[in-house]
C-alpha cells in the first residue's frame, strides 16, 4: 500500500518569504559596541568561503594564516574557526588536545603551532603536560592561569599566530556538537566579542614600559560549507565592519553551482569578494612537478570570469598536502619548492596586496 500525504502552507501576514528574511537580515543592528571595541585593532577581516563541502576551505584557511605569519614575523595573524559542528583547524595545525582559558580581558587564544619533528607522530608532540579535558558547556564559566594557555611543554613556531576554535572546547575530538542555530550564534558572538587576541602579546612584553604591537593585521575566519547559521551570524555580527572574502572551489560543476550561491550571498550582504581560488586543479607529481588533469581544470577561472571576480590561482592536488595536514605540518614551509606551495604563496601574496 502507498500512502500519499500532501501539505498545504498558507502564508499569513506574519510569515516571511526568503527574500523578506534576507532583507530583514541585512537590516540587522550590526556589530555591537562590545564587538567593535574588541575588534577595533583588527585591520583586515577575511572570510574563507565555499558553497560546497570538501573543497579544502580549512586547509586553505590554515595555509593563508601560516603563510602570512611566516612571511611577516612582525605582524599578528588571528585564525578563527566558526565551523561549529565540524571544526578541523585544531587537527590541521597539530593543536588537538589544547585548551583555551579565560582571564579578566577575555578568552586566551592558542599561540603559535607546535614544531613537528621528522619521524614523530602527532601524539608525540603533545608533551606530558597537555591541559586537562574541558567541557564545551563549561566554556566561560571558570578562569585559569593565562600562562597555561601557552602550553610551554610543546616547542612552538609562528608565535605571531593566534587560533580559536570550538575544537579546543571538546572533551574528545570525535564529540558531536548537536546545536540549533541560536546556540551556534551565541558561540560565534562569544568568539568575536570575548577573545583577547592581544593577550599573549602583552604577556610576552619584556618590560612594563615596552611598547607591544596592538594591531591584529589579519583575522582569517574559516567557515563551514553553505550559507547557513554560521554565515548568517557572522554577517549580522560583523555588519558595518569592512569584511572581505576568498571563495574556494574545485573545478567540477557540482561544486561550481553551489559556489555561485555563495557569491550571491556575499553580494547580498555586502561582503567584498577578493577572488576565487580553484583547489584540486589537476595533479602535481611530487617528483617531477608535472601537472596532470586527472579530473578537470579551469572551472574556477571560468566562474570568476562569468561573475566578474578576480581569479587568484589554481592549486593542484599534491599528496603531501593531505599527509601534511594529517601530521600537523606547515605544508607551504615544509614543501616550499613544490608546485602547490609556490601557487599558494602567490595567491596569499595577491590577497595581501588586495587587502593593503
Amino acid at each position: 500500500k502507498t500512502l500519499f500525504v500532501s501539505f498545504h502552507f498558507q502564508q499569513t501576514p506574519n510569515s516571511l518569504s526568503p527574500l523578506t528574511q534576507s532583507s530583514r537580515m541585512q537590516s540587522a543592528p550590526g556589530a555591537s559596541e562590545k564587538l567593535k571595541n574588541n575588534l577595533k585593532n583588527v585591520k583586515n577581516i577575511l572570510f574563507v568561503l565555499s558553497g560546497k563541502g570538501g573543497v579544502g576551505k580549512s586547509t586553505f584557511s590554515t595555509q593563508i594564516a601560516l603563510t602570512l605569519a611566516n612571511k611577516n614575523p612582525e605582524s599578528i595573524v588571528a585564525l578563527l574557526d566558526v565551523d561549529i559542528t565540524g571544526p578541523s583547524v585544531p587537527k590541521i595545525l597539530n593543536l588537538s588536545g589544547e585548551n583555551v582559558f579565560k582571564r579578566d580581558s577575555g578568552f586566551i587564544p592558542i599561540v603559535g603551532v607546535p614544531v613537528v619533528r621528522e619521524g614523530c607522530s602527532d601524539s608525540d608532540t603533545k608533551g606530558e603536560n597537555a591541559p586537562a579535558e574541558q567541557d564545551i558547556e563549561s566554556f566561560g564559566k571558570s578562569k585559569k592561569s593565562s600562562s597555561a594557555a601557552l602550553n610551554p611543554a610543546r616547542a612552538r613556531k609562528c608565535l605571531n599566530l593566534r587560533t580559536m576554535s570550538i575544537g579546543f572546547l571538546m572533551k574528545k575530538s570525535d564529540e558531536a556538537v548537536i546545536w540549533r542555530g541560536p546556540k551556534k550564534h551565541n558561540m560565534i558572538q562569544t568568539f568575536l566579542e570575548d577573545v583577547d587576541w592581544n593577550a599573549a602579546i602583552r604577556e610576552s612584553s619584556a618590560t612594563e614600559n615596552s611598547s607591544s604591537p596592538s594591531t591584529i593585521d589579519y583575522l582569517i575566519i574559516d567557515t563551514p560549507p553553505g550559507t547557513s547559521d554560521e554565515h548568517i551570524s557572522c554577517a549580522q555580527l560583523l555588519a558595518g565592519l569592512p569584511t572581505h572574502a576568498v571563495i574556494v572551489t574545485t573545478p567540477q560543476e557540482v561544486s561550481l553551482s553551489d559556489v555561485r550561491r555563495e557569491i550571491n550571498f556575499c553580494r547580498k550582504l555586502g561582503v567584498k569578494i577578493l577572488g576565487v581560488v580553484e583547489n584540486m586543479s589537476g595533479f602535481a607529481c611530487p617528483c617531477c612537478h608535472e601537472i596532470t588533469n586527472i579530473f578537470s581544470k579551469g572551472g574556477g577561472e571560468k566562474l570568476a570570469k562569468e561573475s566578474s571576480i578576480e581569479f587568484l590561482g589554481a592549486v593542484p592536488i599534491d599528496p603531501n598536502i593531505a599527509s601534511g595536514m594529517d601530521e600537523g605540518k606547515d605544508f607551504v614551509d615544509a614543501y616550499k619548492d613544490s608546485t602547490s606551495a609556490l601557487v599558494i604563496r602567490d595567491i596569499v601574496g595577491k590577497i595581501e596586496e588586495r587587502l593593503g
